[in-house]
């Protein structure tokens, strides 16, 4: 369909489509590309709202993604060093148990 997607007023269409001949109107159906082409301006005026932001506030951007970067590695180090305490406390047990011997 040649409208699908566009966000045309159906009576746009209808007058545009259903109008007679007539020298002042021959180019009617060209008034269907230009309601579509007026409607995709529109449409593309208010889509570029967050690469607006990302272009304005490109500090906040970088400042949250480090933010992310670092929050994992702390979170990644926390984890470890549980795990390096859990085996220095198995390896103390053990040595613990040879000098008993």
């Amino acid at each position: 369909m040649l409208f699908c997607g566009s966000r045309i007023s159906s009576k746009v269409i209808i007058t545009a489509l259903f109008t007679r001949a007539s020298p002042k109107n021959v180019y009617a159906p060209f008034a269907i590309l230009k309601a579509k082409r007026n409607a995709q301006k529109a449409q593309n005026e208010k889509a570029p709202k967050m690469e607006e932001f990302f272009t304005q506030n490109s500090i906040y951007v970088v400042l949250v993604i480090v933010l992310v970067i670092f929050t994992g590695l702390f979170i990644y180090l926390l984890r470890l060093e549980k795990k390096l305490t859990a085996l220095e406390q198995q390896f103390s047990e053990q040595d613990e148990a040879q000098q008993k011997r």
